[in-house]
């Protein structure tokens, strides 16, 4: 009886200091010797929710995440390379989402070789680069305008060389040609001669 007295007394006196803010309902407890302790049972403040990510913040971080993926392929083997540009073919065949499409369109737009496809590059990029989207997509619509770009400069520049090659060919040509000339003209001045 005595130790009920004790453990009655300390409990009493614990229930005697003032509860925190985030105490819950008090419980009850009842000792036989016929004395009624009150019990506050103390939980933790709950967890705050963590806001929920914005669109754009999400969109952010998703052409972070291409740009290191992209990096990442530049880098690796050709086996490698290989593997990503089959992998990222079938998942847009499966499901043509712009992050599919950019992220596909981001190896044909890669200077290796094995990767390299300006045209597929240019077809695949171009519908998000030129495309008004909204807010949230506008992160994946700036990578896409920049690989784009950079597709259609190099394009640019093939032409450039292309054509100047043509008319370096054309020059050549004529050069050609006025030697020729000038070889029979004095070819038929020096038949004239020794005449």
């Amino acid at each position: 009886m005595v130790l009920y007295a004790a453990a009655a007394g300390l409990l009493h006196g614990c229930a005697t200091m003032p509860p925190p803010e985030t105490a819950a309902p008090a419980a009850v407890l009842v000792l036989p010797a016929e004395e009624t302790v009150e019990i506050t049972v103390y939980t933790p403040a709950p967890v705050k929710e963590e806001p929920a990510v914005s669109p754009e913040a999400l969109a952010d971080a998703r052409a972070a995440e291409l740009v290191v993926y992209l990096a990442a392929v530049a880098r690796a083997s050709a086996t490698v390379q290989k593997k990503e540009l089959a992998s990222c073919t079938t998942a847009f065949g499966r499901a043509p989402t712009p992050h599919a499409r950019l992220k596909l369109g981001g190896l044909y737009a890669q200077p290796s070789p094995i990767l390299r496809d300006d045209a597929r590059a240019q077809a695949l990029l171009e519908p998000l680069a030129m495309a008004n989207v909204a807010p949230a997509d506008r992160a994946i619509a700036d990578l896409a305008s920049l690989l784009y770009a950079q597709v259609a400069e190099r394009l640019r520049l093939l032409k450039e060389a292309k054509d100047d090659a043509k008319k370096h060919e054309d020059l050549r040509e004529q050069l050609d040609a006025m030697r020729s000339i000038e070889r029979s003209i004095m070819q038929r001045e020096e038949r004239q001669r020794t005449r």
